[in-house]
Order: structure tokens, then sequence, then C-alpha cells
């Protein structure tokens, strides 16, 4: 098992060496360095358990470096050092995050004592961090929905591209979630508490367009009545949108590289230079490499924003998400309407699972809540449905179609209660018509069951169980709590 890692960030050499060696004579690891300068490096190289961090360091404060910690690595648990302390500066590094404060000379057995403490913390909150994403990935991320491996790869992007400021460039189809990709990445960021602003650059007229981007000062153009601060002042310190950034015109397209390359911008009508700190993310529903060639997007512009580029899939290529997708979304639309829907019958969920869906999960969404507002009934059935998904007849590729239906049924018969059941057996039936005395179980009975013998043929462990069952993780939780099952 590796050692926890521990950072010592000391100027004074001697005091430097005596605090690695006692480190390492406690069981861990560590690295020495002298100043704040090559603190980040250091840290990207191999991220510490814990930091010991001297408070004054010939290049900086370390109440400058301690914030900065807190804000962008806030895991890490830091203990401040120092031989000139005062009572302001304890209650003021403990304001800002600190672990503990210690002064010079200290008993070295209340460092190591504290130390252990800290490293302790990290590894709790790795755990609980490693353990939400896990149960986050089971069913739904920051708003998506999802299991497939399609979306399992958004979401591991977004968890690491919003631990930095780069600008990304989301690309996909009309309906696929992009705008909740550049939500979930603000969400995720050091930004989460500022503000995100989005801009619809097809929604907007082009000649309004710069003054949403960057403002206006009263009086600078016929109806300019007032001062207008633009979303990209209103954005400072949070996240800008760009959506459908192709719609452009190219003389803004411009301006906005200028103010890409340094954040700065004026208001039309404007001499003051104004300069913003603020992530852009990008997004458009067309191929951005055709439209460079075609002269409507600017190639410089489009390397610029595509530091990070994310491709969203289409739901036709993930259709092992549609139950799922369809299931929450007659969930949401039964209780705002009063009605009863509670399942989907495995009719339509083959009907769903088969359609193309051009428009993607916003189309999924709006038939859903057609069929509730158009029907009452407990289950959503296939003459429910519109006629374009009921009578669709798939192309060449229809047996790769038909595997993927399959899946999605396997998937909807485990879930008993969230969606569709799997269709009766013949003796099952034939019980049912009276035909046979054969004992037939209930759903939540059989469901049990098969939760209990996944978790005995797994010793209890839930992972391990869930994907024998090939449901997600906290489904399983939520079944072992509702049927009371014992681990």
């Amino acid at each position: 098992m590796d050692k926890a890692h521990v950072l010592v960030v000391e100027d004074e050499e001697v005091n430097r060496k005596l605090l690695t060696e006692m480190v390492e004579g406690w069981g861990y690891s560590a690295t020495a360095i002298a100043n704040g300068a090559e603190l980040w490096k250091t840290i990207e190289a191999k991220p510490p358990s814990a930091v010991l961090l001297d408070l004054f360091l010939p290049d900086g404060d370390g109440r400058e470096i301690l914030k900065s910690l807190r804000r962008l690595r806030q895991e890490i648990p830091v203990i401040m050092i120092t031989g000139k302390a005062t009572v302001d500066n304890a209650v003021e590094c403990m304001q800002l995050g600190a672990y503990q404060f210690l002064e010079k000379p200290f008993r070295f057995e209340q460092l190591q004592f504290h130390l252990k403490n800290a490293v302790e913390l990290n590894e709790l909150a790795r755990k609980y961090s490693s353990l939400r994403d896990t149960l986050e990935a089971a069913d739904q991320f920051e708003n998506m929905i999802g299991t497939s491996e399609e979306m399992q790869t958004i979401y591991h992007i977004i968890r690491n591209v919003s631990q930095s400021d780069a600008s990304v460039f989301i690309t996909g189809e009309s309906g696929t979630g992009k705008e909740l990709v550049a939500r979930a990445i603000h969400n995720r960021s050091r930004r989460a508490d500022n503000g995100f602003e989005p801009v619809n650059c097809a929604a907007i007229p082009r000649e309004l367009l710069e003054s949403e981007m960057f403002g206006h000062e009263k009086g600078s153009f016929t109806g300019a009545y007032t001062k207008r601060i633009g979303s990209c002042e209103r954005g400072d310190g949070g996240t800008l949108f760009l959506d459908e950034i192709c719609e452009m015109p190219p003389e803004l397209q411009v301006k906005m590289l200028r103010f890409l390359q340094d954040r700065t911008f004026r208001r039309v009508g404007g001499n003051e230079t104004i300069r913003v700190d603020v992530r852009v993310i990008a997004a458009t529903n067309r191929d951005p490499l055709d439209e460079i060639g075609a002269g409507r997007l600017r190639e410089d512009l489009y390397y610029r924003l595509m530091v990070v580029p994310i491709d969203m899939p289409p739901l036709r290529d993930r259709r092992e998400d549609i139950f799922l997708l369809a299931t929450h979304f007659l969930d949401i639309f039964a209780r705002k309407n009063g009605k009863a829907f509670a399942e989907i019958t495995p009719e339509a969920l083959r009907a769903l699972v088969r359609y193309p869906w051009q428009g993607n999960v916003r189309e999924l969404e709006n038939v859903v809540e057609n069929v509730v507002v158009l029907n009452n009934d407990t289950a959503v059935k296939l003459d429910h449905l519109p006629e374009r998904i009921r009578d669709y007849t798939p192309p060449e590729g229809e047996d790769e179609i038909e595997v993927k239906v399959e899946r999605v049924k396997d998937h909807a018969g485990t879930s008993a209660g969230r969606g569709a059941r799997p269709e009766p057996s013949r003796g099952a039936s034939r019980a049912a018509e009276g035909g046979s005395d054969e004992p037939v179980l209930p759903m939540t009975e059989i469901e049990k069951r098969a939760i209990e013998h996944a978790l005995r043929t797994t010793n209890g462990n839930v992972p391990a169980a869930a994907r024998k069952l090939k449901i997600g993780q906290a489904t399983i939780y939520r079944k072992i709590k509702a049927y009371r099952i014992r681990l």
C-alpha cells in the first residue's frame, strides 16, 4: 500500500530538513520545497494528503497560498506553522480554512497527532468523493440521466475539466443536453458561487448581440436610453456560455477573439477598457469544421475556444438510457398533472427504443408529456404513443437495434416500480388465464429474492451485486431499504 504523502513548505533549510525527517520517520513519504513558486507544480506531480505550510515565505504570504489551496484543492488539509505567531494570525488562518495552526517551537508529538488526523481526514474526503461519483453515475449526474458508456465518458470529462479554467467547446445535435453539460461544469468548478451567463447567439438579433455580450453606454445608439451591463461583465468570476456560437456575426467574432486573449472589452459607445475573470464555454449543433469551410466561423476563434472538446452523443447512440429517461419524465409529468402513470409496458418501451429520436432527449421528454396529458392510465401503452413512433420501421441494422431493445428490457425487468416490467412467462400467462394452478410470485417478491441472491453470492458487496443484476448501485441501496434486506 502506498504511503500517505506530505508536502513540506518551509524556507529555512534546517527546519525544512528536520520536518522532512520527522514526517518520514512517522511512516509518510515527504516532499520539501522552499517557496510558494514551486507549490502547484509539486502538487500536480504528486498530490499530497496534507501540507505543512510556513506562514511567511520569501516569495509570498502563506495566507494567500492557503486561500488558493482551499479554493482549488479543498480536499487537502493544511497545517500552518510559524515562528512569528499572533492571535490575529491564528484566527485569520483558521477562518481561511487551515486545518491547524502551530507556533514554533512546538512539541513533535503535537505535530504528529495533528498530521495523523489531517491525513485521515484527506483519506475520508477521497473515499467520500469516490463514493459520491459512483452513486451519481449509477442513475443521474448533475441533472443528466444515463448509465450508458457514452454518458459515463461525458461524466468523466466533466469531473476533470471542471477543476480547471480551460475553455470548452461542446458539439452535438439539438436536444442532446449541451447546456446541461455547461451548467454541470460550472456547478462543479471554483466559480460555482458566481454567475452562469447563457447567451443564445441564434436567438438575439445580430445588431443587438454585441450589446448583449459587452453592454452599452447611454446614448450609444438609437434606443440606448440607459447604460447596460453585458453578459461578459455580469459573468465576472463565473462562466459565460455561448450557445450556437456559429450564429455569431463575423465582425463580432473578431471582438470575441480579442476578448478571449486578455479578457478585456469596451462597452458599445464606451472608451473605458474593462477587465473580467470569466470562463468561456461555447456550443453548437452544427459541424464547426463545415462552418469554418463555409466562412461562417473563424478558424482562429474555433481553436481558441476548443481547448477541451466535448461531443454529446445523440439519443439513438445510447438507446439503453431511454428507459431511465422515459421513466424519469413519466414520474415528473404524472405528479405535475395529477395522473396515475407509474410504468411503461414492454410493447411501448420497444417502440420508444426503436425510434431514432432526431430531436433527442428533448423530443423524448415532449412525447412523454404528451402521453401523460392526453391519457388517463397507470401504464404507458403502445396505442398512447404518437403514430410516427408506433409505426416506425427501422431500416437496415434492425438486428443491432433489437439487441439494444432486449438490453433495455432486461434493465426494465430488474427495476420494478420504476418502469416497465418484463413480459410474463408462458406459465404465468396460463395461470392468469385460469389454465394452470401454477403459483405466480408478485414482482416485488421476485425482485427482493433476486437482490438477496445477488448479495449472498457477492458476500454483501453492493457494487458487485449491482453489476450482476445490471442495475445501478443507487437502485440497489433503495431496494435494500424498501425491502428491509439485511446485509
